[in-house]
């Protein structure tokens, strides 16, 4: 067995995923309905940092904290907004989903993630095996 297979399987990686995991899912459930935010010169003043620094305004004044809750998201002022543009179509499965995250995790944890012809891991030769059955 690799040092990356006893790591991958071993109870305390498995457990902290978990854990982090269910961090974000207890922060989530703060997230549920649409409400103003606290610190609206807040959102203001680091949108016009953003402009300055993209040499242009953002289309949307919406600068996401990090954390939402399927089609709601949270701005940095802290007011929840309903996301009808979905990012664009990156967040389809909604925001901060946990299933996601979670896969994330764990391709974040191998040493090569990007999965290319000069490089790669076991988990592209396992998924090229499911797919081309």
């Amino acid at each position: 067995m690799t040092l990356a297979r006893t790591l991958f399987d071993s109870t305390s990686y498995l457990r902290r995923k978990r854990d982090l995991v269910l961090s974000i899912e207890k922060a989530q459930r703060d997230i549920t309905s649409v409400k103003k935010g606290t610190a609206p010169e807040q959102l203001a003043k680091l949108a016009k940092e953003s402009a300055d620094v993209r040499g242009r305004p953002l289309y949307y004044p919406a600068l996401f904290s990090g954390l939402g809750h399927g089609a709601l998201v949270e701005l940095v002022d802290g007011s929840v907004k309903y996301d009808f543009i979905t990012g664009i179509g990156t967040h389809f499965f909604g925001h901060s989903d946990l299933d996601l995250i979670a896969v994330a995790l764990e391709a974040a944890s191998y040493n090569v993630v990007m999965q290319g012809n000069l490089q790669m891991g076991e988990p592209s030769r396992a998924f090229l095996k499911k797919t081309l059955r």
